[in-house]
C-alpha cells in the first residue's frame, strides 16, 4: 500500500479514511524495527513536486504498513530533510514515541498487571497491557515519561519485572515474556540466502554489584558482588549506581538481591553476536520471518551454524512490500531513547548525583535579581550583566558577573573574589565537580581522591595508589631517556616481568614469568633468556616442588624436586641425560645411581648397609630397596624409574597367601604390558609401562589396575640393582 498522510490523529484511535490523501508519488520508503529499544522508525525520500508534497510537515502523521502481518501503523513526522535534486527525505517516528511527552507523576501497584494499569492510566488514550504475572512492588518516585517507565532506567517495568519485549501496535503498547516464535524457517546459502554479514561485541560480565550513595554523606552501602556465572581470564564487575531507585536507604540484602534480578533479566555472560542476512522471504507463514521470530541458520563456507538465533531487526520496503534487511543475534531490553540505563549499566560511568542535584537547583530556582547592561565604570556605556541574590549590588553575596573578561561566581559579593571563572584562557575554580570529563591534555600539581588515600604529584612524578589495578601491563622506565627498564604484563593465568639491561645489544632480556596454571593447584616461576628457552624453573603443589637448572637448548641438567619418600635429584649431561641420580628411597635410606655415557648404571651405593655396586660386581650384602609397602588395590602406582628389577609382593584375594613376581627392567617399555597374580581361583591384574613424572619431567614406573575378582592387591614393591 501507499502511505497515507494525516493532518492530525485523536490519541487512541487509528483512522480509517485517506486524510489529506495517499502519497503515491513516494520514490522509496522503510520502515525500520529494532527490538533493542523497540524502535520502530519510518524514512521516505518524496520528490517536490509530488502530490501531496506541500502538506507534508512537522507533526504531522504518516500511516504505512511495516512488515507482512501487523496493521498499518502511525508514523508522526520528526525530520524533513532539504531539498536536493528535487527531492526531499522524510523521518518519522512510531505514535508511540508520543508517550516520550506523557508524564507520570506518581503511583504505586504490586504486580506486573497492576503496573501496567497504573502507567496505562497516565497514557492519555494508549492501552497497556501484559502477560507477566510477577508479583514485586513498582514505585513511580520521580516524574519522567510513561516511555521510560516501561524500561530504559532504574525502576522502570523492565528493571522491576525482568526481560520485558515491548511491542508498539498503534496505541497498543504490550509488555511481554517473550515475543515472536518459531516458525521452523530454516536460512541457509544455496537455497534462499543471498547476502550475510557478522558482528561480535563485548558484553561479558563476571560480578555485578550494586550500590547507594545518600547525598551529602561520606558513605555507601554496597550490596554483595553476585556471579554471573561467567569465568573469564580477569574478573570484570559491572557496578551499578541505584541511589535514585530507593526513597528510603536499601539493606545489603536489598542491593544484592536487585543486583541478582540485573543479571536475570539481561545477558551477560555471551556475547552479543550478530548476524544480518538478506534472503529470499514471502508473505507465507511457513516463509516468513517477523522481528522477535527464532529461526535456524547455515552458512558452511564460514563455519556459522546457529539454532534458535533471534531476529533482532528488520527493515521493510514499503512501496515492494517485502524485508529488504534482516538482522538476528542477542538484544536486551532496554529503550534506547532514555541514557538513563546505557550509562548507569558501564561501570566505567561517573554516577548522576552531582548532575542530577544541578540540574535541581537550577529547574527548581525561585527569586534572584538580573540586572542587564550594567555599566562598570560609570562611562555611561553597559558593559556586564548580573545575576544576585539581592537587588543591590552592594548588599549582594552571591554574584554570577559576565562581561568581556569572563562569567565569574562569587559567594562574596559584587567585588570578589570570584573562586569560580570562565574566560578566554580557560576555567578556574576551587572545586570542580564532574561526571565525565574529555580532554586532550591536563596539567596539574597534584591530583588525589577525595580521601586522599592515592595521590599523583605531577611535579615530582611521584604517584601514591591505594590499590594499582592494571588491565593489561606496565613498563617502568629509566629516568632521562625513559628507556624500558621493567616490564610487568598480565597474562593468560600469568604475571610476566622482563628485565632490560642498560646494554639491550651484547647482553639479553631476562624475564621472569610466574602464574599458575588453570584448573590445577600448581604455581610456577620460570626465568628466561631473552624471553624464549627456560634457563630456571621452579614449581610448587600441595605437597612439594621442583628446582631445574636448563641449558641455552631447554635440556635440563639439574634437576631436585621431591617424592613420596623424600628428595629426589638429577645431575644431567648437555643432552639431558641423567649420569648421577640420588634420591631418598623407601626405607628412608639415600641412594646413589652413578651411569655411564651410555645411559646404564655403573656404580650403585645405598644408605642402608654401606653396600656399593660396581658394574657387574654384586656384593651379597646388596640385594633390593624397597619402594612401597601398603595396600595398593585400584588406580595408578607411580614408582622410580632405574633399578634393574622390580619385585612385586601381593595377594590374589584379601584371606589368600602372599605371592611375588619379578619384572626385568628390560621388557618394561612406554606402552602397557599386562601381567597378572593368580592361584588356582583368583587373579588381579594390571599394567606397567614406563612413563613420565607430569610434576618433574623424571622417568617413573607406572603400574596400573585392570581387573580382579577378589580383594585382590599389590602390597610391596621392591627395586633390586641385581
Amino acid at each position: 500500500m501507499f502511505p497515507i498522510l494525516y493532518e492530525n490523529i485523536t490519541a487512541g484511535t487509528v483512522p480509517e479514511h485517506h486524510g489529506l490523501g495517499t502519497l503515491s508519488d513516494c520514490i522509496s520508503g522503510y520502515v525500520e524495527q529494532i527490538e533493542e529499544g523497540s524502535v520502530n522508525e519510518l524514512w521516505m525520500e518524496y520528490p517536490k513536486t509530488g502530490i501531496h508534497a506541500e502538506e507534508i510537515a512537522l507533526r504531522r502523521v504518516i500511516k504505512a504498513k511495516p512488515n507482512f502481518t501487523d496493521d498499518p501503523q502511525l508514523y508522526r513526522i520528526e525530520r524533513i530533510g532539504r531539498e536536493l535534486n528535487g527531492k526531499f527525505t522524510i523521518y518519522a517516528r512510531h505514535i508511540g514515541y508520543d508517550l516520550n511527552g506523557i508524564p507520570i507523576l506518581t503511583g504505586t501497584a504490586g504486580s506486573a498487571i497492576a503496573a501496567a494499569q497504573l502507567l496505562q492510566q497516565a497514557a492519555q488514550g494508549y492501552t497497556i497491557t501484559t502477560d507477566k504475572q510477577t508479583v514485586a512492588d513498582f514505585k513511580v518516585t520521580t516524574p519522567s515519561s510513561v516511555r521510560s517507565y516501561l524500561a530504559g532506567r532504574e525502576g522502570s517495568f523492565a528493571d522491576v519485572y525482568g526481560r520485558t519485549f515491548i511491542r508498539f501496535d498503534n496505541f497498543h503498547v504490550y509488555l511481554l515474556n517473550n515475543a515472536g516464535q518459531d516458525r521452523g524457517v530454516t536460512i541457509r546459502y544455496g537455497k534462499n540466502l543471498l547476502e550475510l554479514s557478522q558482528e561480535m561485541e563485548d558484553t561479558l560480565y563476571t560480578h555485578v554489584l550494586c550500590f547507594y550513595k545518600p547525598e551529602d554523606e561520606d558513605f555507601s552501602i554496597i550490596g554483595d558482588k553476585v556471579a554471573t556465572g561467567l569465568t573469564l581470564d580477569v574478573e570484570k564487575t559491572l557496578t551499578i549506581d541505584c541511589t535514585d531507585s530507593y526513597d528510603e536507604i536499601p539493606t545489603i540484602a536489598e542491593l544484592t538481591t536487585r543486583a541478582q534480578n540485573y543479571i536475570n533479566s539481561h545477558n551477560l555472560t555471551t556475547p552479543a553476536n550478530n548476524i544480518t542476512l538478506d534472503f529470499v522471504q514471502s508473505g507465507e507463514l511457513t516463509n516468513r520471518v517477523d522481528l522477535g521470530d527464532t529461526v535456524n541458520v547455515y552458512y558452511e563456507a564460514l563455519g556459522i551454524t546457529r539454532t534458535a538465533v533471534r531476529c533482532i531487526r528488520t527493515k521493510w520496503d514499503i512501496l515492494r512490500e517485502k524485508y529488504v534487511e534482516t538482522e538476528f543475534g542477542d538484544a536486551t531490553t532496554s529503550l534506547t531513547d532514555s541514557v538513563t540505563a546505557t550509562e548507569q549499566a558501564i561501570n566505567s560511568k561517573p554516577s548522576m548525583t552531582e548532575v542530577t542535584k544541578m540540574t535541581d537547583r537550577i529547574t527548581g530556582n525561585l527569586g534572584g535579581c538580573v540586572i542587564n547592561g550594567h555599566d562598570s565604570n560609570g562611562d555611561g556605556k553597559p558593559d556586564e550583566n548580573l545575576i544576585m541574590n539581592t537587588e543591590d549590588i552592594a548588599t549582594a553575596t552571591k554574584v554570577i558577573r559576565s562581561n568581556l573578561g569572563g562569567i565569574g561566581f562569587s559567594r562574596n559579593g559584587y567585588a570578589g573574589p570570584y573562586q569560580t571563572a570562565i574566560g578566554f584562557d580557560g576555567i578556574v575554580a576551587d572545586a570542580i565537580r564532574t561526571g565525565t570529563l574529555n580532554a586532550d591534555l591536563i596539567k596539574a600539581g597534584k591530583i588525589s581522591d577525595v580521601d586522599g588515600k592515592s595521590e599523583i604529584d605531577m611535579a615530582t612524578g611521584v604517584a601514591k595508589l591505594y590499590e594499582l589495578n592494571a588491565i593489561k601491563g606496565f613498563n617502568l622506565l629509566t629516568e632521562g631517556d625513559e628507556d624500558v627498564r621493567s616490564t610487568f604484563d598480565a597474562l593468560q593465568f600469568a604475571t610476566r616481568l622482563i628485565l632490560a639491561p642498560e646494554d639491550a645489544v651484547n647482553y639479553p632480556f631476562i624475564t621472569l614469568e610466574a602464574y599458575k596454571r588453570q584448573n590445577d593447584a600448581y604455581s610456577n616461576i620460570f626465568m628466561k633468556r631473552d624471553g624464549s628457552t627456560n634457563l630456571v624453573e621452579l614449581c610448587a603443589n600441595a605437597t612439594g616442588g621442583y628446582l631445574g637448572l636448563m641449558t641455552a637448548a631447554g635440556r635440563a641438567v639439574n634437576v631436585l624436586s621431591q617424592w613420596q619418600y623424600g628428595s629426589d635429584c638429577y645431575q644431567n649431561n648437555a643432552n639431558g641425560d641423567t649420569r648421577i641420580h640420588s634420591f631418598v628411597g623407601g626405607n628412608d635410606d639415600g641412594v646413589i645411581q652413578i651411569n655411564d655415557g651410555t645411559g646404564a648404571e655403573t656404580i650403585g651405593l645405598v644408605g642402608l648397609n654401606g653396600e656399593i655396586k660396581c658394574g657387574q660386581v654384586k656384593p651379597s650384602g646388596l640385594q633390593q630397596v624397597e619402594l612401597w609397602n601398603a595396600s595398593h588395590t585400584t588406580g595408578t602406582l607411580s614408582l622410580p624409574w632405574g633399578f634393574n628389577n622390580y619385585i612385586l609382593v601381593g595377594k590374589v584375594s584379601g584371606g589368600g597367601s602372599f605371592v611375588t613376581m619379578t619384572i626385568p627392567r628390560a621388557v618394561i617399555t612406554d606402552t602397557d604390558q599386562r601381567f597378572q597374580f593368580t592361584d588356582e581361583q583368583y587373579f588381579y591384574v594390571f599394567n606397567a609401562r614406563k612413563d613420565v613424572d607430569p610434576d618433574d619431567g623424571t622417568d617413573i614406573l607406572l603400574l596400573t589396575y585392570v581387573d580382579r575378582n577378589a580383594s585382590g592387591s599389590i602390597q610391596k614393591v621392591y627395586g633390586s640393582y641385581t
